[in-house]
Parts: C-alpha cells; sequence; structure tokens
C-alpha cells in the first residue's frame, strides 16, 4: 500500500509558503513544516524518527532545498533558500 501524504489533503496551497524557508530566511515554523513535508515527499529529505516534520530547520532541509534546486535546473551557486509566498517549484516567484 501506499504511505499517507504528510501534508493536510484540505490545505488550499500545498506549495505556497508565507516567507522564505532555509539558510538565512525567516523560517517559520509553519513554513518549515510544509516545507519538511514536501522535500520528503519528493525524496529530498528524510524526516527524523518517527518520520514527521519538526518544523526547526535541521541540517537537512537546506541541503534538501539545494537538490531540489539544483534537479530543476537552479544554478550551482543556490543558496539552499526557498522562497515565499507563492514560488514555482525553483523559488522562483511568479511573474504578476
Amino acid at each position: 500500500s501506499l504511505p499517507m501524504p504528510l501534508r493536510p489533503v484540505d490545505d488550499p496551497n500545498p506549495f505556497s509558503l508565507s516567507g522564505p524557508v532555509g539558510h538565512l530566511a525567516e523560517n517559520a515554523r509553519a513554513d518549515v513544516i510544509k516545507a519538511q513535508m514536501l522535500l520528503a515527499e519528493a525524496g529530498y529529505l528524510d524526516l527524523p524518527e518517527p518520520g514527521l516534520p519538526t518544523g526547526w530547520p535541521g541540517s537537512g532541509l537546506v541541503p534538501g532545498i539545494k537538490r531540489l534546486q539544483r534537479d530543476r535546473g537552479r544554478p550551482a551557486r543556490c543558496r539552499g533558500r526557498q522562497n515565499g509566498p507563492g514560488p514555482d517549484t525553483r523559488g522562483h516567484r511568479p511573474a504578476a
């Protein structure tokens, strides 16, 4: 059987953050939880036992963001920061 998704099914904006997450970012706890869940579901982050997000930007968050950004075509110099609100998968804000 497939594992249950970590993020709430009724979340109207599952990919939206209220602010930046990662290296030298605001790291609002709700945003870190969302980023940890999304990164874990995509295979970019191993959550600590028992497999739940902590909400604290631990040692795996920035490397997970960097791997995601690299795989999505971001330059190698990317800082491991996911911007918000409303970034696309590369961490860019959508055009207005």
